[in-house]
């Protein structure tokens, strides 16, 4: 049986595969029963997986009255839709902020966002959520970054940067890792990576997006090696039907282990997703299951970064991994809106 270990609220513990897999199918369920039920598979599957990767049961109670009572509080004409109302309950829930201070604290950081000229939009509400990431005391400071950074970023791209990418920018100015870099500097490294990604198989323009903002947070510099190591890892993946096109952040999560841990081992990974495919009840399309299980595979394997020389990039990489979902979350309820 294969084991592996997640973070729950207790400190670390070991889970199999199978127990696993149980949690996501009864997350999964759990939050289909809530005031979500008819909310976009995809947003209840990510909801599930992020339960699932903290060893958690979503509260269903918690989730309908945090969900009611942000519908109270934005009221009928708001730009908070109902998707990503119901999407941030469920994040408030998991993180601990599913209470009336909770819900005021988030329109707090809405209004820090609207009074430094960001748009009224439902994702300038993740793009408060993601402020709950820093201290309230720094949330202004964080704010003006982030202001500056997407002043850069319109002058270089003004066809193509807009409200959609408010959550990625918040997330790129609470950085720490890069916190020392000037908008200018931060923007050059995402330039950078923007371009290059496309040579090691990232196409997607929202892909594109993503991937090279974590990649400028996890390297803070202008790096070869970790692209060169992208297209390795993706091909050696490809070997096991690994598709690096719909699994592009795992992928790129798992160079940046080889690169700072110098361990990888396709045939690990490829048992690890072969089990949890079979053993999946739910009926997912093949990439989700796929990024799913490979997501996870990540997350323990940065929880065994222990030694001291790269405990620091564990946390980076977890932190990473957290805005990720934040902005995933985003980036779907905005397709998910598109399309209704």
């Amino acid at each position: 049986m294969i084991k592996y270990r997640v973070i729950g609220l207790r400190g670390v513990h070991y889970m199999t595969i199978d127990k696993t897999i149980s949690l996501f199918e009864q997350n999964f369920d759990l939050i289909s029963s809530t005031r979500a039920k008819r909310l976009d598979k995809r947003i209840r599957y990510l909801l599930a997986r992020m339960y699932t990767g903290k060893g958690m049961l979503i509260n269903v109670s918690d989730f309908d009255k945090i969900d009611f009572a942000l519908s109270k509080k934005s009221g009928l004409i708001t730009s908070m839709t109902k998707i990503v109302r119901q999407t941030i309950s469920g994040l408030m829930v998991l993180d601990g902020f599913n209470s009336i201070g909770g819900i005021e604290e988030l329109y707090f950081n809405y209004k820090l966002l609207r009074d430094s000229q960001f748009k009224s939009s439902s994702q300038t509400y993740f793009a408060a959520y993601q402020l709950f990431g820093c201290e309230r005391t720094k949330r202004q400071a964080v704010v003006e970054r982030a202001s500056d950074l997407y002043h850069v970023m319109k002058e270089r791209h003004p066809w193509i940067t807009g409200t959609d990418d408010y959550s990625l920018i918040v997330s790129l100015a609470q950085a720490q890792s890069i916190k020392s870099l000037s908008p200018e500097e931060i923007c050059d490294i995402q330039d950078y990576y923007f371009q290059e990604l496309p040579a090691v198989g990232v196409r997607n323009h929202q892909a594109l997006l993503m991937g090279s903002a974590i990649l400028t947070m996890l390297t803070a510099k202008k790096r070869h090696d970790i692209l060169r190591l992208i297209d390795e890892v993706a091909e050696e993946l490809g070997e096991y039907g690994i598709i690096k096109g719909t699994t592009y952040i795992p992928v790129i999560l798992v160079a940046y282990v080889k690169l700072v841990d110098d361990y990888f081992n396709p045939q690990e990974i490829s048992l690890y997703i072969e089990t949890f495919d079979s053993s999946m009840k739910l009926l997912f399309e093949k990439d989700y299951k796929l990024a799913l299980s490979l997501n996870l595979y990540i997350e323990e394997k940065i929880q065994s970064l222990t030694r001291s020389s790269v405990a620091n990039y564990s946390l980076l990489v977890n932190h990473v991994i957290m805005q990720e979902q934040i902005i995933d979350a985003s980036n779907i309820t905005l397709s998910s809106e598109l399309l209704n």
